[in-house]
């Protein structure tokens, strides 16, 4: 057998190989393109997406960035940010969507964003809803931030880009610790002054 014909041969079978590729892709990729909504829920232990939440100046607390409707999902991107003067990130890890075997494309904690992807290893995918991720923060000072959600990005097997509808982003308050120490500072002036009346009362 001549090297033209061993040659024609792989050719065939590699434009067959690319073939089948190609229409799995297409297959595994057709119903991606539901429409997919990306949120920053604020509350992940309470039901549903929570958009706000308060917490206290020096609390630690988790927000998770959750997916919905969204159909073979093996990619994923986003970044966080917020006030930094108001927020520490500490930590972002897998929320458990993803299909395993997970790897961890990208991951930066900054003063005032956060920067994280991860890709399924395979062609297994994940569909519906659930946490891509959850990022842990400490209140360092009262005040406001938006924790504004961008670059978000959803693929499907072999890079077919997964369409989002909307991104929407969490609102947090802090509130100041010297807001809750006043009480018991008012209850110790007037227990001194209820301590002063009563010693007086016995004098007399």
């Amino acid at each position: 057998m001549s090297w033209g014909s061993i040659l024609n041969r792989w050719a065939n079978k590699a434009l067959l190989l690319g073939v089948v590729l190609l229409v799995g892709a297409l297959m595994l990729a057709g119903p991606s393109h539901a429409v997919a909504i990306v949120s920053v829920d604020m509350d992940p232990s309470s039901p549903g997406v929570q958009s706000t939440r308060t917490v206290q100046q020096g609390d630690m607390f988790d927000v998770d960035i959750f997916i919905e409707g969204v159909t073979n999902l093996s990619a994923f991107e986003f970044d966080l940010s917020f006030n930094g003067s108001v927020l520490t990130a500490n930590d972002v890890v897998d929320g458990g969507f993803l299909a395993d075997p997970v790897f961890v494309v990208e991951k930066v904690i900054g003063a005032s964003a956060i920067m994280f992807a991860e890709s399924t290893l395979g062609l297994n995918t994940a569909s519906g809803d659930g946490a891509l991720a959850t990022a842990s923060f400490t209140a360092d000072a009262a005040g406001m931030t938006t924790l504004d959600l961008s670059n978000v990005a959803l693929s499907a097997p072999f890079g077919v880009s997964i369409e989002v509808g909307s991104v929407d982003d969490g609102e947090l308050t802090v509130e100041s610790s010297s807001e809750l120490s006043a009480p018991p500072a008012l209850t110790f002036l007037l227990f001194g002054a209820l301590a002063t009346v009563i010693a007086t009362r016995r004098r007399h």
